[in-house]
């Protein structure tokens, strides 16, 4: 049937008309909003979860970071205490070579007495010297000694200040590469892209109606809206058209990175066609720079670095 106008004026005067056809209309409509409604909450109660899923991965991570620093900062220090105690053998040995010699000295003024009755006064005033160098060297030592409590507490303090600052290294390492790539996209991408601009891609209707419509799959979905950044850009080769880019950051790129990345850039490539995956970090593991150039994920980091043992 066409509706027209008409039609259409002549629906509303009935239900102008008849009470229980007006209460009948309003429940179909209510029924509809309720529905829109219930479907909304599903989709935030499911980026609640994503979102906490990151963020226990990314605190295991910090904290097995900042682990291994500690360790690392512990073995140097043992490196140093171990330096200064050979320091204090060494000290020790060349007291007991003086005082080694000190005795043979003191044998030979005792010969020297048996020899020469008469310079006993001059024997007594030697002693005097030698037992006036022994209060100096008592009074050295306790010098020494105070000076040895001195560096026990600045290494105390140093050890503090080294935590401290690992703490505080620990936690931007984390962070701070992904932050200021979701923050100036166009400045860390520029390299390669143009008029890059971030993508909040919850918010975009063509991901909404690729759920609703099957293209992808709600596990699908949750997993692009844990990327790090997702951008529309515009490569620098002049033929090349503008694409959805798929970005994963690290610090250090490995081959769970680029198999996040190439992954989810399948995904967006059901929706926007000719979407890519991208990587960038200070440095890549020579494992994952293999696997980013058989699975065509764009790599955008200055150096190689030894493979980590362990990694996948």
């Amino acid at each position: 049937m066409e509706v027209t106008r008409a039609t259409v004026e002549e629906f509303l005067e009935m239900l102008r008309k008849d009470p229980e056809l007006r209460e009948r209309a309003r429940e179909v409509i209510v029924a509809a909003d309720w529905e829109r409604v219930d479907r909304a909450l599903e989709r935030m109660a499911a980026e609640i979860a994503a979102f906490a899923a990151e963020t226990r991965a990314r605190i295991s991570e910090l904290e097995q970071t900042t682990n291994t620093r500690f360790d690392e900062l512990t073995g140097r220090f043992e490196e140093l205490r171990e330096e200064m105690n050979e320091r204090f053998v060494a000290t020790d040995e060349k007291f007991d070579a003086l005082r080694k010699e000190m005795g043979e000295r003191f044998e030979q003024v005792d010969e020297r007495f048996e020899q020469v009755d008469g310079r006993f006064e001059q024997v007594d005033g030697r002693f005097e010297q030698v037992d006036g160098r022994f209060e100096q060297m008592d009074r050295r030592f306790e010098q020494m000694d105070r000076r040895f409590e001195q560096v026990d507490e600045r290494f105390e303090r140093i050890e503090e200040r080294l935590n401290k600052v690992e703490g505080e290294l620990g936690n931007l390492s984390g962070r701070q590469i992904e932050d200021r790539l979701s923050h100036e996209p166009g400045k860390y991408l520029g390299r390669r892209y143009r008029r890059v601009k971030k993508l909040a891609i919850y918010e975009l209707p063509e991901m909404e109606q690729a759920v609703e419509e099957g293209v992808l799959s709600e596990a699908e979905y949750e997993d692009v809206l844990r990327s790090d950044v997702v951008v529309r850009a515009m490569p620098r080769e002049a033929s090349a058209a503008e694409r959805v880019v798929v970005v994963e950051a690290s610090k250090v790129v490995d081959r769970g990175d680029v198999e996040r990345a190439r992954r989810r850039a399948a995904a967006l490539a059901r929706v926007w066609p000719g979407a890519e995956g991208l990587v960038f970090g200070y440095g890549i593991t020579e494992g994952a720079k293999a696997l980013a150039e058989a699975s065509g994920v764009t790599v955008l980091v200055d150096r190689v670095v030894e493979e980590e043992a362990g990694a996948a």
